[in-house]
């Protein structure tokens, strides 16, 4: 999977007139689940985590997971990474 910055895939979907996912995720298996999905339809998707969901993970135990379920997918299926990213 590559990594992609939310605000130029923003200005690529407002331009180009369609729309990219966002999933509010509260675990790994929903994590897990939007990413698949994304993976299986060839399309870009946004992992929306809360800062409730942040606080009760933890940042780094989140970004671990994160990381680790994203390099389980192909690599040639893109995923949007947040300026939030700085946050975890």
């Amino acid at each position: 999977m590559s990594r992609l910055v939310l605000g130029s895939v923003l200005r690529s979907v407002k331009l180009g007139g369609y729309a990219v996912q966002a999933c509010n995720v509260f675990d790994a298996v929903g994590m897990d689940a939007v990413l698949a999905a994304g993976e299986r339809l060839s399309s870009s998707v946004v992992v929306w985590v809360s800062m409730r969901t942040l606080r009760a993970w933890g940042p780094h135990r989140l970004r671990q997971l994160f990381a680790a379920l994203v390099a389980r997918r192909q690599p040639e299926i893109p995923f949007l990474k947040s300026s939030a990213e700085e946050v975890l």
